[in-house]
């Protein structure tokens, strides 16, 4: 089992988008034995973006609106039982633990004692045998439920528009990182995935070569993913991802590149 946090402090840096299309993308490949791959995504976010995107908040009587639903208790104390998973209604492949608004209040009392950092790496050691990826959706933020995702993990992966910003976050996400390893010695940068790239523009090309030349000693440095807004906001209301929708659409391919590249290099 591999368990990636796509992590950004800035936010709009895409995460959700890339945990949403790559997690679809790997529930529908298969591992050895021909049987599909097993995937979790959980939505660790408060904004709940990833769980809004899947579909689980259209029902109001839905119990993802609920805290239970989420992860809360078991940030809290890792041997209380898993909430039981969602399957998105178009993409029931995938298994889904949603996010609540009041899990923002952890944030701080995660930061206060290190036991609570290391639970949730603990508690999704008892998922080894039910799935092959862990992908989780963190907050914008350096804050305790990231940390607890990145202390919980094999590896980040760093989603990163290519906008000046993003490179001059670079020493902070490496900090963030460097303390994280504290608790988890083998925490390692899996991709850094440059998104929202535009080859027309001059700055895009030149912060891509930027990322290209200057990230590598980090981590590695995936192909980038065009920006094509039309294209990604029009899955949403459909409750889908881009390789579902739209198979034949280039940005389709883009993802699948970055998920083979990923896949490589963990």
């Amino acid at each position: 089992m591999k368990i990636l946090s796509f992590w950004n402090e800035a936010g709009g840096a895409t995460k959700t988008t890339m945990v949403a299309e790559l997690g679809y993308l790997l529930s529908a490949r298969t591992r050895k034995g021909g049987q599909p791959n097993r995937v979790l995504l959980i939505d660790l976010d408060p904004q709940r973006s990833l769980t809004r995107r899947m579909g689980l908040l259209d029902d109001p009587e839905s119990r993802a609106h609920r805290l239970g639903s989420t992860l809360n208790i078991i940030l809290q104390e890792a041997e209380n039982d898993f909430p039981e998973p969602f399957r998105p209604e178009r993409m029931p492949a995938l298994s889904v633990i949603p996010a609540h608004q009041q899990l923002r209040s952890l944030d701080n009392i995660l930061m206060t004692d290190d036991s609570l950092l290391i639970g949730l790496r603990d508690a999704l050691k008892r998922l080894e045998d039910e799935y092959d990826y862990i992908l989780i959706d963190t907050p914008p933020s350096n804050g305790g439920l990231t940390r607890a995702a990145l202390v919980a993990s094999d590896a980040a992966v760093i989603p990163m528009p290519t906008h000046i910003k993003s490179v001059e976050n670079i020493e902070n996400v490496t900090q963030v990182l460097a303390q994280c390893r504290r608790l988890n010695p083998d925490l390692r940068i899996a991709s850094f995935i440059p998104t929202v790239y535009n080859k027309q523009r001059t700055q895009d090309r030149e912060i891509y070569e930027m990322i290209s030349n200057q990230l590598t000693d980090l981590g590695p440095v995936s192909p980038p993913v065009t920006e094509r807004p039309a294209i990604f906001r029009d899955v949403l209301p459909a409750r889908g991802a881009v390789a579902l929708d739209q198979p034949n659409n280039p940005a389709t391919a883009e993802l699948k590149a970055v998920l083979d590249h990923l896949l490589e290099v963990i």
